[in-house]
């Protein structure tokens, strides 16, 4: 599956009690593909809706540093997405 997931930036998160991070990681453990944005990449193009988003990596880590890697952002239509 490839899920998009809008939430604040993956820099900021408390990696011990953050909900979005343990569904990244596991989701990531299950071989899903993942892209991240925020709230503010999302538009339309062409009356079609899309998120400026970054492939990323997840990893079980201590910081967000060491939890993510991400890959150039670009344009892609959500209807591209499993969730």
């Amino acid at each position: 599956m490839r899920i998009l997931v809008v939430c604040d930036p993956p820099a900021g998160f408390d990696l011990a009690g953050d909900t979005t991070y343990a569904l990244m990681l596991e989701a990531s453990r299950r071989g899903h593909e993942l892209w991240t944005c925020q709230p503010g990449h999302l538009g339309l193009e062409h009356d079609d809706p899309i998120a400026e988003a970054e492939p990323t990596t997840v990893t079980s880590a201590d910081t967000p540093a060491d939890a993510f890697a991400f890959e150039a952002r670009h344009a892609i239509p959500l209807e591209a997405t499993d969730m």
